[in-house]
């Protein structure tokens, strides 16, 4: 499919970025931008995730899509769509949007093997960046990335939303209060079902029928795999790209990387120093490479802290979760709720485990919690992407900023590592790199 409209053009791969002058640890922004100007945005990749980013960008007035980008066909049509705007410009080669000086701002939403070229190339053209997890794909590019984007002083969001999600706010307010005395151990976990084959949906995760037209005709297989390893065309590569090793990390960057996060901002407890992971495709084994059952146990013995991660794609009675154990109480986060609960070996808090005990005889802390909050926030203020536009207006570090991309990506890759050679990692800080 050629782009329609504007003719687009390429000034040339990873041009120079403006300099900044930023402190590392928080960038100034440079192009600030008044509430009431209109950004130019486009969306490179409309796939699942990348469509419905489209539709939390729109509700945005301060954003107007004047560009998309897909290899398939049949996404770059309904991102036209989605874009409600008819000048809407479409193309298949994300150096056109890099180099059009009338897009002021990207989502990037592909898959994870693109990421790092892409986000490179558009924090090299001055371009603010949403980039959608995890950061990259390996230690080499996260680092010219990190430095590439603290020189360039552009708005950057790591798409980790639940950083934006007031559960993670109030958890984070309740483990500040003291309230489970020192976090000792966190387990997490994603425990996944479905009738039809894991990760083996069609643009949405509810479909499962192929497109008719997923075809090299319709499809750019040559550039999907112009920086990898190149295997005959198959749409189970393009569509269900998660599946296989050449294109992702696997869960430690998927689903893992989601879990460690959002207790990374609750807990900031940073780079782990040890980290073992295991796991395979014990179910699902209709020719995928990544695994559909994973277990990663992380330790920080600084902190006196250990977090365990755990992922199945076949059974989900227990479904999704966070548990934060502290000597005095625990806190459970599951969907939009947060629970506290009570340490009976501890004397914290004692004196409301027996007035609740006067009141109610049969009430046992152990299955009943102390407290029981359901935080809400407007749209605005948990919207992941509306984080970012505030980035960019008023010039400060977004919840999902460079730093904490760093610390996301280096503990997704002793996941990786630590699975793929078989044995534990370790987080060597004065060389900042995993051995």
């Amino acid at each position: 499919m050629t782009s329609s409209g504007k003719t687009l053009h390429r000034r040339g791969f990873l041009s120079a970025a403006s300099a900044a002058g930023a402190a590392a640890a928080a960038p100034a922004i440079l192009s600030q931008r008044s509430p009431n100007s209109v950004l130019g945005l486009a969306q490179i990749g409309v796939g699942v995730r990348g469509y419905e980013l489209m539709a939390e960008a729109r509700r945005f007035p301060a954003f107007q899509y004047r560009a998309v980008c897909d290899l398939y066909d049949g996404f770059l049509k309904r991102g036209a769509e989605r874009a409600a705007n008819p000048a809407v410009r479409t193309t298949k080669r994300h150096e056109d949007i890099v180099d059009d000086p009338d897009i002021d701002a990207v989502i990037i939403a592909v898959p994870d093997h693109w990421h790092y070229r892409i986000a490179a190339e558009a924090v090299a053209a001055g371009k603010h960046v949403y980039l959608e997890k995890p950061f990259v794909n390996t230690l080499e590019e996260a680092r010219e990335l990190v430095q590439a984007v603290r020189e360039a002083g552009i708005a950057f969001q790591l798409g980790h939303n639940l950083r934006s999600d007031p559960t993670a706010w109030k958890a984070r307010e309740l483990v500040l209060q003291q309230v489970t005395g020192p976090v000792v151990h966190v387990r997490a976990q994603h425990y996944r079902n479905s009738i039809q084959p894991y990760l083996r949906w069609y643009g949405f995760y509810t479909n499962f029928e192929m497109p008719a037209d997923a075809d090299p005709q319709h499809i750019d297989w040559d550039r999907f795999q112009a920086n990898v390893r190149r295997h005959p065309f198959h749409p189970h590569r393009f569509f269900h790209w998660r599946c296989y090793w050449d294109y992702t990390n696997g869960v430690a960057g998927d689903l893992q990387s989601h879990a460690l996060d959002l207790i990374n901002a609750i807990l900031g407890m940073g780079i782990p120093d040890t980290c073992i992971a295991t796991g395979g495709v014990y179910y699902w084994r209709d020719g995928r490479e990544t695994p559909d059952t994973w277990n990663a146990v992380f330790d920080y013995p600084e902190r006196g802290l250990s977090i365990n991660y755990s992922h199945l794609a076949m059974s989900d009675h227990y479904g999704t979760g966070v548990q934060i154990m502290g000597k005095d109480g625990a806190i459970d986060i599951s969907g939009s709720e947060v629970k506290l609960y009570a340490e009976q070996q501890s004397t914290k808090h004692q004196d409301e485990i027996g007035r609740r005990r006067s009141a109610d005889a049969s009430w046992n802390p152990r299955t009943q919690p102390l407290e029981v909050h359901r935080p809400q926030a407007s749209f605005e203020e948990t919207s992941h992407v509306g984080d970012w536009l505030r980035g960019i207006q008023e010039g400060r570090p977004t919840r999902g900023n460079i730093d904490t991309a760093w610390e996301e990506i280096v503990t997704v890759l002793m996941a990786y590592e630590s699975f793929r050679q078989g044995r534990l990692v370790r987080w060597d800080r004065r060389r900042q790199v995993i051995v």
